[in-house]
């Protein structure tokens, strides 16, 4: 059976260990998940948008994208048809944002992304 890879971009150490569990988790469950080992393409990326520095940096040498993203954290970017997932974070709402993603188009482009605050 083929696994879906999945790329964390932008995670802290500690949110990076959490989400390496919760994809151990996911699989354990049967869902076919695993962290992206850096090897061609990932499935999905991750992208943690509280980490501001470092979600735009990946941004400027991604503009644009080989996979679908999810976006969670608190702070998000003005764009258009690509899923938020807001913190804190609920276990079955992650996993449902992720399989919901794994089924989208890669977005056309990252270039006009501006940081800011998701109004609700």
């Amino acid at each position: 059976m083929d696994r879906f890879r999945i790329a964390l971009v932008a995670f802290t150490p500690i949110t990076t260990t959490l989400f390496k569990t919760t994809l151990t988790m996911m699989e354990k469950r049967g869902y076919p998940v695993v962290l992206y080992d850096g090897v061609g393409v990932p499935d999905l990326y991750l992208l943690d948008t509280d980490n501001e520095d470092a979600c735009e940096a990946w941004r400027s040498e991604h503009l644009t994208l080989d996979a679908p993203l999810l976006i969670i954290g608190r702070k998000s970017y003005d764009f258009e048809d690509i899923p938020i997932l807001a913190k804190p974070l609920k276990w079955d709402r992650l996993v449902q944002a992720i399989l919901t993603a794994l089924q989208q188009p890669a977005p056309k482009s990252t270039a006009r992304w501006r940081v800011g605050y998701r109004e609700e």
